[in-house]
């Protein structure tokens, strides 16, 4: 039978298992490890030297002072599938001639479960051989067989599988398809091999059917292979836009004119979710208030995506406690447009999405909003200045002229400081300028910036002067 044992490499693999099996009899005292230890390396030295009867790693799951497996067990098939009309020849030898078994005997399960026993071993003797009709034991077409051997100890079982699952199928009856061996299982896709074992008439389709409830039927998910379809050939299937961490029911299909044949229905569960993947934010559309940001999801993880925007500071690194906006849509690119920042203020955008795994924050983008002033001076009668300074200096006093060739600046006014496009102090209302000037005092609690600038409303006209800079 294909792959039916693991080959031991060398002598060096074969007291490696020995040391393991040891070390998992640690509650024996000193005398009965040493035996123990003696014992189990003389078994694996034997089995190695003795082609094709080779030792598999084995942990009894019933009692943790329970003897390793005592027998080895072959048949004459190397496949994955056998017909229900072609006997089973299996063959049986103890690993060491000289250890006794505990009431030993050989078994079927049919499709994971105990079925009918094969036959009995003599505690006594060292090998033997049995033929078996498959049919006069009473399986059936698809039905999954595998060779057991058992012992019992204390009122307690120890089954030992030796072999994989084999397809028994009846050659009268086709389209046949092997069993599905997963190639890849990740989190959104899982791909598998099989084999037409027996194609039959004119099939039309062949394909791949799926569901997470159960018995998928054509009704449900399909995925078509491409013909041609000749028998004995092997085949490949990949299935995508899977959910992470979650069973899917997968069995192949067949058409015909008269009827869909289905093969054996296999249970798969992709692999858990992963944290998003999604680039940082494109950043465009700059102005002294306002950005654009662009950012693509990647990869969900396999998994819904709860939530995704961008989150934005100034100091950088921004985290979800910092400025944050989400994007409701589910598409992958996705973006938005921010307002009501700082004029002349430097930013750091990034991108984020949360899903069942986790959250992903992107690495950020900084960018310097503009000195952005669009207020321009609409009266026609007046020209306003302020001093030619480098800067200014919070709580500093500044003098604003109102300048004009044949009038008197005397009436009531309004003035206003902005930074930028943004009103961040008023002067206060009907303040009458003296000698066409007026000195004003700057606040203490200004933050920096060099995007200042002075509005002076004056019956309905609006006066603005040159930017200026502050600093605290």
């Amino acid at each position: 039978m294909k792959n039916l044992y693991m080959r031991l490499n060398d002598w060096n693999s074969c007291i490696v298992d020995s040391r393991n099996q040891f070390e998992k009899n640690r509650p024996m005292n000193n005398c009965k490890r040493t035996f123990f230890l003696i014992l189990t390396i003389g078994i694996n030295l034997f089995a190695c030297q003795n082609d094709p009867f080779t030792v598999k790693k084995r942990v009894n799951p019933n009692d943790d002072n329970f003897n390793p497996a005592d027998i080895s067990i072959i048949t004459l098939s190397r496949d994955d599938y056998l017909s229900l009309d072609s006997p089973v020849i299996i063959e049986w030898k103890k690993l060491t001639p000289k250890l006794t078994m505990i009431n030993p005997s050989i078994w079927f399960y049919r499709n994971g479960k105990e079925y009918r026993i094969i036959t009995e071993v003599d505690e006594n003797e060292v090998q033997g051989k049995t033929t078996i009709d498959l049919v006069g034991m009473g399986f059936q077409h698809l039905d999954l067989c595998q060779i057991y051997f058992l012992q019992t100890f204390n009122g307690k079982k120890w089954i030992d599988s030796l072999e994989r699952p084999i397809l028994l199928y009846n050659s009268s009856i086709a389209p046949v398809f092997s069993l599905l061996e997963p190639i890849r299982i990740e989190k959104s896709a899982m791909k598998f091999r099989f084999s037409i074992i027996a194609l039959g008439g004119a099939i039309s389709e062949i394909g791949v059917c799926y569901n997470s409830i159960g018995n998928p039927t054509i009704n449900a998910n399909t995925e078509i292979l491409n013909p041609p379809y000749i028998d004995k050939n092997s085949y490949e299937v990949e299935l995508t836009g899977l959910s992470a961490n979650s069973s899917y029911y997968i069995r192949l299909y067949a058409k015909s004119q008269a009827d869909v044949i289905y093969g054996n229905t296999h249970r798969f569960q992709t692999a858990m979710p992963t944290k998003p993947i999604l680039s940082k934010p494109q950043v465009s559309n700059v102005t002294g208030s306002s950005v654009f940001l662009k950012s693509n999801l990647m990869d969900n993880g396999g998994a819904f995506i709860s939530e995704r925007g961008f989150v934005y500071n100034k100091t950088g690194n921004p985290i979800l406690s910092d400025n944050k906006v989400t994007f409701p849509d589910t598409n992958s690119l996705f973006f938005y447009q921010i307002t009501g920042l700082d004029p002349v203020a430097k930013y750091y955008f990034s991108s984020y999405a949360i899903n069942d795994a986790g959250t992903t924050i992107s690495d950020d983008e900084s960018i310097t909003t503009n000195c952005q002033i669009s207020q321009q001076t609409t009266g026609k009668y007046y020209s306003i200045k302020i001093p030619a300074k480098t800067y200014f200096k919070g709580g500093e006093s500044i003098q604003v002229s109102m300048d004009s060739p044949t009038y008197q600046f005397g009436q009531a006014s309004t003035i206003r400081l902005y930074d930028g496009d943004m009103q961040v102090h008023s002067f206060g209302n009907w303040l009458v300028f003296s000698n066409n000037t007026r000195n004003l005092i700057l606040p203490t609690t200004l933050k920096s910036s060099n995007c200042y600038n002075i509005h002076v409303l004056n019956n309905g006209d609006v006066y603005v002067t040159n930017k200026f800079t502050i600093i605290p």
